[in-house]
């Protein structure tokens, strides 16, 4: 039956959802306030504390009232700019190209809405990138990337793809390392997605998101081999563990103007400014110091060695995984237990994950919120759900010149062990 006033809401608004990482968490909410024990694996949330330097610099600057500049703050834009300049070899990099904005997901949305052309979205990709597509109406190209390549995009699969166009009217969204299978390029990788980018004239919005999170600190921006068709999408959200303060930022370069000076109309007529305090406060977040690099450094380690314990695990048991090497997620693939699932009438991804937190108390998203098939078998693990302020006081008490020890997963990851234990009980009783 058609709801009354149902009118009011354009019907292609109609079919959009929450999105699913945070639906996923109010789900879980739900379940701890009645009392019962849920393992977290959904929302893609850092749980590491913010950096006490940041910290400090928010209480400082917490009297900051004023209306900041539209495109940021210049002292904030100008640290983006000269971390750029050292950690991607952007020397052409300038405040003047940058926007700060509430969260790169707000930019995202809004880059997609100023640009008339093609959003080109290897799949699997972030839960967003396409529902927001979907919003604006915008055309779309979904390129299935393989499991063979590790679910990355190559320069065959993307000559293949793109259609003869005008010269930038395709955009392809490119985001490493990956939400949601952990994957990254390398250099040689992404020199060869730029020589095809550059062939066909497409814009790469580089999600670089995730950067500061790659397990051995070799993040390489796909910007250094194609400057001048790239915008670099980064923020404090992942790599410092402040998601809930909403700050990201866009770097254009010089021929991609139009594109900025377009965004900033918007946001003048939108959400005007992002908030003074946590504006100020980021500017430590691009400050190249020591205390900075200390911190990341604990970080990486910490997720490299749960990703490791996870992957040798899961395998062990059948459940096959990708090879992640940055950020803290994994693609885990049920394939091998099909017959036995589909006896117990789980037949989509979305089932699969309904059954695991019904019966093993194990909150995960299905492959089908990241844009593939729902037929797939296949689930992603946020392996963040331990306390993330005690895992990194252990860790720093452990010189970076020396492995963590054996039993340090145990002891202060304990959690996510304990989750991924009921999955493999869970799988056991099929």
């Amino acid at each position: 039956m058609r709801r009354e006033y149902e009118y009011l809401v354009d019907k292609h608004l109609q079919e959009i959802k929450v999105s699913p990482t945070l639906s996923s968490k109010e789900k879980c909410r739900s379940i701890v306030k009645q009392g019962k024990q849920i393992f977290d694996f959904g929302l893609g949330q850092s749980p590491f504390p913010i950096p006490q330097r940041m910290v400090n610099a928010l209480k400082i600057n917490a009297s900051k009232k004023d209306y900041l500049p539209v495109a940021g703050l210049q002292l904030l834009r100008e640290e983006i700019a000269k971390y750029n300049k050292a950690k991607n070899d952007l020397l052409a990099a300038q405040a003047e190209n940058i926007i700060v904005g509430p969260g790169s997901k707000a930019l995202i949305f809004l880059l997609q809405l100023v640009y008339n052309g093609t959003i080109l979205l290897p799949i699997p990709c972030w839960v967003t990138y396409y529902p927001q597509a979907k919003i604006l109406q915008n055309k779309t190209n979904l390129i299935q990337t393989l499991k063979e390549d590790n679910w990355k995009l190559t320069p065959s699969l993307l000559k293949q793809s793109v259609k003869k166009s005008k010269r930038f009217s395709q955009l392809l969204i490119l985001n490493y390392p990956n939400n949601p299978t952990g994957a990254t390029y390398d250099k040689e990788e992404l020199q060869a997605l730029a020589q095809v980018a550059k062939e066909k004239g497409i814009i790469i919005l580089s999600d670089e998101i995730y950067g500061e999170l790659h397990h051995e600190n070799e993040h390489v921006s796909i910007a250094r081999f194609y400057p001048e068709g790239t915008i670099i999408s980064n923020g404090i959200s992942k790599s410092y563990g402040a998601g809930g303060w909403r700050l990201g930022s866009f770097l254009f370069p010089d021929t991609l103007k139009p594109l900025r000076e377009a965004m900033v109309k918007i946001i003048s007529e939108s959400y005007s400014s992002v908030n003074a305090p946590t504006q100020f406060a980021a500017v430590e977040a691009y400050k190249m110091k020591q205390t900075t690099e200390y911190y990341l450094s604990h970080c990486r380690r910490i997720l490299k060695l749960i990703a490791q314990r996870l992957i040798a695990f899961l395998e062990d048991i059948d459940l096959v995984c990708g090879k992640p090497k940055g950020g803290f997620y994994i693609f885990v693939d049920f394939s091998k237990y099909k017959k036995q699932l589909v006896q117990n009438k789980i037949i989509t991804s979305q089932q699969l994950c309904d059954k695991l937190l019904e019966e093993a108390s194990v909150a995960v998203l299905p492959a089908s919120d990241f844009g593939m098939s729902k037929n797939e078998l296949i689930i992603r693990l946020s392996y963040v759900n331990f306390n993330g302020e005690n895992a990194l006081k252990q860790s720093c008490l452990i010189t970076l010149d020396k492995p963590l020890p054996s039993d340090f997963i145990d002891l202060w990851c304990k959690n996510v062990l304990e989750g991924v234990n009921n999955i493999k009980e869970w799988v056991e009783k099929l």
